[in-house]
């Protein structure tokens, strides 16, 4: 028995793309059942632990409900659930072993074959996330993608914390061919504000479907999931980093503290980025470092974030401080631009007399 903690977490290519094809489709019609194993949840209630066994047939963002051995149902709020003791597959127990370890390659194939014989919708959800990070901490951003789209399929509230694992753009870049073609169908899902968030996120900055990408944005900023607006508002912020005048950006502050904390990485970057263009330094060098201290699994935009910094520290004239970050991100190695925008200004450091 090993605990599922309530953090988050490229379908293989080739003859054995149909898999996940296969386990959805057991997902949608397969009862929930693992076998009759037992699960043990951890409530909290009058501020005390309380242990509770049964099976956990739903646990999502809007509670758990426990089968107990008489048959009777019981729900619990998602609040009051402190942690859930479950039985895992041998697969998972490889994967979630892989995963704790770094070894994300590794992993992202172990949950796949996990994911193959369970049935049980809220232990797929949450292997669905593992993967997503596995993929983004491989920089495989379309697989990431294509992963995440999944979650909403499943017709379970998503917390917060799963919610962070969306793998939107933050940083200027064109997409590649084949993620900006998902990322205009996604674009046009009426029906699922997330997704839709999601392609909406990839082709900001990608030419000719710019401008329908911030209208949608603009759209999305007044949907009904608080989470998918605040983060609709903080992707249109990109588009007016160049030209935004300072006095915005004390109020996008505001609403950052406003956001669910697992959700605040790109929007801080983006602060910070802002803050970078209007000389603010100090204040800059804030906000980006808020990237890589709370939220490190953000590898790639943690390391532009440090880099970004070391360049907000360097203009403030403190160049040891500066050397420390760039040397971070260098070690780093999770994003090639800012491993070799870090190098370079290193090396500028270094070189003076």
């Amino acid at each position: 028995m090993l605990e599922i903690s309530r953090m988050p977490d490229e379908r293989k290519r080739g003859t054995t793309a149909w898999r996940p094809v296969l386990a959805w489709i057991g997902i949608l019609i397969a009862p929930c059942v693992l076998a009759e194993a037992q699960d043990t949840v951890t409530l909290r209630i009058s501020d005390r632990p309380t242990e509770r066994n049964g099976r956990v047939v739903e646990y999502s963002a809007a509670g758990l409900v426990l089968e107990r051995s008489d048959g009777r149902r019981q729900s619990y709020p998602a609040d009051q659930v402190v942690s859930v003791r479950s039985e895992k597959t041998a697969a998972h127990l490889a994967a979630d072993e892989s995963f704790d370890l770094g070894r994300f390659a590794q992993a992202v194939d172990q949950y796949r074959e996990a994911k193959e014989s369970e049935r049980r919708r809220w232990v797929w959800q949450q292997m669905t996330v593992r993967r997503v990070w596995c993929y983004r901490a491989l920089r495989q951003v379309e697989w990431a993608c294509q992963e995440f789209v999944l979650l909403p399929r499943l017709g379970i509230p998503i917390s917060d914390e799963q919610m962070a694992c969306i793998p939107l753009a933050w940083t200027a870049g064109q997409p590649s061919e084949t993620l900006q073609s998902a990322a205009v169908q996604w674009l046009g899902r009426s029906d699922d504000p997330v997704v839709a968030l999601l392609g909406a996120s990839h082709l900001l900055m990608a030419g000719s479907r710019s401008s329908e990408a911030l209208a949608r944005l603009k759209q999305l900023a007044a949907a009904a999931d608080p989470r998918v607006a605040q983060l609709a508002q903080a992707q249109i912020w990109r588009t007016v980093t160049p030209t935004a005048g300072p006095a915005p950006l004390d109020t996008w502050s505001r609403l950052i503290e406003q956001m669910p904390e697992p959700l605040r990485a790109g929007p801080y970057y983006v602060l910070g980025h802002a803050r970078t263009n209007h000389k603010q330094h100090e204040q800059a060098a804030l906000a980006l470092l808020r990237v890589p201290i709370l939220y490190p699994r953000h590898g790639p935009l943690a390391a532009r974030a440090l880099a970004e910094a070391g360049q907000n520290l360097q203009q403030l004239g403190r160049p040891l401080q500066a050397a420390q970050l760039y040397r971070e991100a260098i070690a780093a190695d999770a994003d090639p631009i800012a491993t070799a925008e870090a190098r370079s200004r290193l090396k500028s450091l270094t070189e003076k007399p």
